[in-house]
């Protein structure tokens, strides 16, 4: 069977879902509102999307992760974490898991789990049961999720870590976010940009001004002025973060990231879901405390990346903005009346499925080799 064939049979169980997942928002039966069908169908869409990881092969970074879990298999903790760069908590749990076995199906399978029970659960703090469905959907239909646990699975455990901080802080809950967000530095040591968030909830900074840092980050961006914050970074930021702005800035790690820098089609994309939630926060959601709050955070994350559009995979950068997306698409619905609500679930999976074919995820698709 060729790659198209295969392309053209499999496309069926993610329209299949794509109509499930629309269906049980518009229709107005009971069964489909019930905490049980979230369940049902949770687990349908995760016995897919936990097959299409196993049938994708191993990334670089992948099978470095899977190397080392075997290496320490007869290891000390303390020797487990001194003998590898990365972060202590990513290496603890690696450690862990080395102690009972070494199996790459189990590694993988584990940690997928474990992302997609940590999303759902950090979800229904902010939505009821039945709208989890459809914004897990949006985040199976989205490039970033596949990448998280099939490639970058530090950041995968971090910016799930992230968005519980993110949950908290819109609650107040300061002592949870402080706690989300040192476990997710010792996952990732990226994750401490999202510090920002903590003193922007502190101070309530009004939206307008976080609109104006947006606007000029953009600017800086565009003009390759961002690039000018290299020349005081070693000294303002010191140690291990300004080495390591001046080290993803370096002829030979541009060269391995193909050499573009402050790309545009990443800033596009950026500013278009700002334009999104924006429009949805003006028009529909004024007074929803944690849309404006999501809007706050993601804007401000945003802003982050397009300062530091000139280090190579900046993208990487990107992702703990990008990975709200789903949020900012999905929530709006949740606080719609019906027949207002229906044309925007309708609208928001088309969109799904046009980022779905645009960012290729239909490719993992290809190397189904199994049939639910």
């Amino acid at each position: 069977m060729s790659t198209g064939e295969l392309k053209d049979d499999y496309m069926f169980y993610y329209f299949l879902y794509a109509i499930w997942a629309g269906f049980s928002q518009v229709t107005t039966r009971a069964a489909f509102q019930t905490e049980k069908h979230a369940k049902i169908f949770l687990g349908a869409i995760f016995l897919l999307y936990i097959g299409l990881i196993f049938a994708t092969p191993f990334t670089s970074d992948t099978v470095r992760y899977l190397q080392y879990l075997n290496s320490i298999s007869t290891e000390s903790l303390f020797g487990a974490i001194s003998g590898v760069r990365w972060e202590p908590g990513f290496v603890v749990y690696q450690w862990l898991i080395s102690v009972f076995t070494t199996s790459p199906i189990i590694f993988i399978g584990l940690t997928i789990s474990i992302m997609w029970v940590m999303l759902v659960t950090a979800l229904r703090k902010v939505a009821v049961w039945h709208f989890i469905p459809l914004i897990m959907f949006g985040y199976f239909s989205f490039f970033i999720y596949f990448n998280i646990t099939t490639n970058i699975i530090r950041q995968g455990f971090t910016v799930h870590l992230l968005l519980f901080m993110i949950i908290y802080l819109w609650k107040n809950d300061y002592k949870k976010a402080i706690v989300f967000f040192l476990a997710a530095v010792t996952f990732h040591t990226s994750a401490l940009i999202a510090g920002v968030l903590f003193v922007i909830k502190k101070f309530n900074i009004q939206l307008k001004y976080i609109i104006a840092v947006t606007a000029l980050s953009a600017l800086v961006m565009v003009t390759g002025l961002n690039t000018l914050f290299l020349e005081f970074a070693g000294s303002f930021l010191g140690g291990g973060i300004g080495d390591r702005l001046l080290r993803y800035s370096s002829e030979a790690i541009l060269e391995r990231y193909d050499g573009e820098i402050n790309r545009l089609d990443f800033l596009v994309f950026t500013l278009a879901w700002a334009g999104w939630g924006l429009w949805f926060l003006s028009r529909h959601l004024k007074d929803d405390l944690f849309y404006h709050w999501l809007v706050k955070s993601y804007l401000m994350l945003s802003s982050i990346f397009m300062v530091l559009g000139f280090i190579a995979y900046s993208d990487r950068i990107a992702l703990y903005a990008w990975f709200l997306i789903p949020l900012l698409l999905f929530y709006p619905v949740t606080k719609m009346p019906g027949p207002e609500k229906n044309k925007y679930v309708i609208g928001g999976i088309i969109i799904c499925a046009g980022m779905f074919f645009v960012f290729e995820v239909w490719e993992y698709f290809q190397r189904l080799w199994f049939i639910i």
